[in-house]
């Protein structure tokens, strides 16, 4: 079976229609394809995402004001449905959030046939 590009982008309309919110956390386990949350979610880092779209891909940006959850070090991002399912869930290097910053967090997503 192949997935044509003009199909890939209906996938892609599809879950852009569904992506709503990004999040941020403390958390530093290892992703796992059954994980349901971050690990340590500050629920006050959830805040809308906005999204883009390519051929047969979507960026998500969200970002964390300067006000929200400062004084944390983040270490795992995620993307949420409307409903809040876990869409995706990385880790990075440890970013510090003062009062001062704001955080810009991009996820793509590539949506390919295989």
């Amino acid at each position: 079976m192949v997935i044509p590009t003009v199909g890939l982008n209906v996938f892609r309309d599809a879950m852009i229609d569904e992506v709503d919110t990004g999040i941020a956390g403390t958390g530093t386990g290892t992703p796992a394809s059954s994980d349901t949350a971050l690990g340590t979610a500050v629920g006050a880092s959830e805040i809308t995402a906005i999204t883009t779209a390519g051929v047969s891909s979507f960026q998500v940006s969200h970002t964390i004001p300067s006000t929200t959850a400062t004084g944390n070090s983040f270490t795992e991002w995620g993307t949420l449905t409307s409903t809040d399912v876990l869409l995706q869930r990385s880790l990075t290097a440890s970013v510090s959030h003062t009062a001062s910053d704001e955080i810009t967090k991009i996820t793509t997503f590539n949506l390919v046939d295989r």
